[in-house]
């Protein structure tokens, strides 16, 4: 916009800033997964956190619906409410976009989706999971629009930080800085604890613990995330009305733990282990 007054019309909302509140996903690069079903249309409704930037990870968290099929037992509960013509979605959910480097030993060894794999058979408690990742593709050609003739010769490719935009859907909760009482925040920092706990049991270090990767599990909403409502919504270019609902509650086992395994890392083979320091013998009360 000038910064000066001018005899020009104002341009139109659309023009000034672009609103995306529909997001739907292709359903063939779905890279894993917790449950059968795979949501692959999102309203949505806020932005929580952006780091964008024009190099690095570029982290970006939305709070976002996803559509329910008829089938989700979640229309149990609002049946009254609701019709087989309605469109319904049920969050809230955390919609997170971030740029994964890929020659990290995160990526390389697909960290994240084998940890997902092992919590399906065995709940790993303290560690909030995503429930379905996405690898929408390699950054130097998705977004900077290079091919691979067009890369710089004298990089050699194994030496040329690329990244894969990677999007996952977790459960969204609220974060260690947002704690309720002292005595909710002593018992987070237990379950985190006991995150570390299952994920070294799975020889998985986090490698990123803060307060922002410090998740609590009882589930507490915003004013704005309503057990149901109705909304207006702007779908595929027309008009449309949706009920967004409570999702189900997921439960991570403990008080607090940990999630975000963008950096996380397997545990060395060489590493020293407790009953390594402390033969059984020699071991502490």
């Amino acid at each position: 916009m000038p910064s000066s007054p001018t005899d020009s019309p104002p341009q139109p909302r659309h023009v000034l800033s672009r609103e995306v509140n529909w997001i739907t996903l292709d359903e063939e690069k779905l890279h894993g997964r917790l449950s059968d079903q795979v949501p692959i249309n999102f309203y949505v409704k806020y932005l929580i956190e952006d780091r964008g930037s024009l190099v690095g990870r570029c982290t970006r968290v939305w709070c976002v619906y996803q559509e329910v099929s008829e089938s989700d037992p979640v229309l149990d509960r609002y049946r009254n409410e609701l019709s087989k013509a309605n469109r319904v979605l049920k969050g809230p959910y955390a919609l997170k976009i971030y740029n994964a480097d890929m020659f990290s030993e995160a990526y390389e060894q697909d960290i994240l989706v084998k940890a997902m794999n092992i919590h399906r058979t065995k709940p790993l408690d303290g560690v909030l999971l995503p429930t379905h990742v996405w690898h929408l593709g390699d950054i130097l050609f998705l977004v900077r629009g290079l091919t691979e003739d067009e890369r710089p010769p004298t990089i050699p490719l194994d030496k040329m930080k690329n990244r894969q935009e990677v999007l996952t859907i977790s459960a969204l909760k609220r974060t260690l800085s947002q704690f309720e009482a002292v005595e909710e925040f002593y018992h987070v920092i237990i379950g985190v604890l006991r995150g570390i706990e299952s994920l070294e049991a799975i020889d998985i270090i986090h490698r990123d613990i803060s307060f922002g990767n410090i998740i609590i599990n009882k589930e507490i909403y915003c004013d704005t995330d309503k057990d149901f409502e109705w909304i207006d919504i702007d779908l595929c270019g027309q008009p449309a009305r949706v009920a967004l609902v409570r999702r189900e509650t997921i439960d991570i086992g403990v008080s607090g733990g940990l999630h975000d395994l963008d950096m996380a890392a397997y545990i060395p083979k060489t590493a020293f282990y407790q009953e390594d320091i402390y033969p059984s013998t020699l071991a502490p009360p």
